[in-house]
């Protein structure tokens, strides 16, 4: 079982409380120095922190699926990592990228008006706007994941080429007058994602990243492969206000 890239994939409670040691084992090499990985494994079975969908490493038994697991705290500058394989049985919800950035959001979100203003313009221009990275993290979990600086990662399903240049160049006004980096991926009906930049760039290949693989992709495939298949909605929930609560 795989689910899309970026996808949010929450666990269980009695779930995540057995899997808080496999959570310790599995941290990224470089965090394998006390007390990072028993931090981890703590803040995994006291916080409901869903694992990301990601390119499986090796053989995932049958009834698993292969997750990453990013945590609301640092170590030398980099957010501390962890890969885990769970049970199927014990996901008990998955969010999309799109459902994430539909959901109610915290007033105090500081990146919260560049959101309003990019879902704007991704109504307006046809696209369907999602979030993912840190900001998505923050919105599923209410955790600190944001920092001063953080990029904005989102992903756009769209019609075609012209909806996506135009969405393009009101990101990039609406990035400049929030001072923010924006990082921008086209989510592919095939399954692959590309950097909205790249795909407009028109250089003659893209590098497509999937679940199962990288790869070049010629640009003439990537965009007939925008307007093709289900695309998620491209209307928002109301976004009620909520308090934004301290991370770990």
């Amino acid at each position: 079982m795989t689910y899309p890239r970026h996808t949010l994939v929450f666990l269980a409670a009695e779930a995540r409380e057995d899997l808080a040691e496999a959570v310790a084992a599995g941290v990224l090499p470089p965090f394998r120095r006390a007390p990072l990985p028993t931090w981890a494994a703590a803040a995994f079975a006291d916080n409901d922190i869903p694992g990301i969908a990601c390119r499986a490493e090796g053989d995932v038994p049958a009834g698993h699926v292969q997750l990453g697991v990013a945590f609301p705290f640092r170590h030398d500058g980099s957010r501390v990592r962890a890969r885990i394989t769970a049970p199927l049985a014990a996901v008990a919800a998955t969010w999309s990228p799109y459902e994430v950035l539909a959901g109610p959001r915290p007033r105090t979100l500081a990146v919260g008006p560049a959101l309003d203003a990019l879902c704007d313009a991704a109504g307006y221009h046809g696209i369907a706007l999602g979030v993912f990275g840190s900001t998505a993290l923050q919105l599923a979990t209410r955790l600190a994941y944001l920092e001063t600086g953080s990029d904005l990662d989102l992903v756009v399903r769209a019609p075609d080429e012209t909806a996506l240049a135009g969405f393009a160049a009101a990101a990039s006004a609406i990035a400049e007058r929030h001072a923010l980096r924006l990082d921008a991926e086209v989510d592919l009906a095939n399954g692959y994602g590309v950097k909205l930049a790249e795909l407009l760039s028109g250089t003659r290949t893209v590098l497509g990243r999937g679940l199962a693989d990288l790869r070049l992709l010629d640009r003439d495939e990537a965009l007939r492969a925008l307007g093709s298949g289900p695309c998620p909605a491209t209307s928002r929930a109301p976004n009620p206000a909520l308090e934004l609560q301290p991370g770990v």
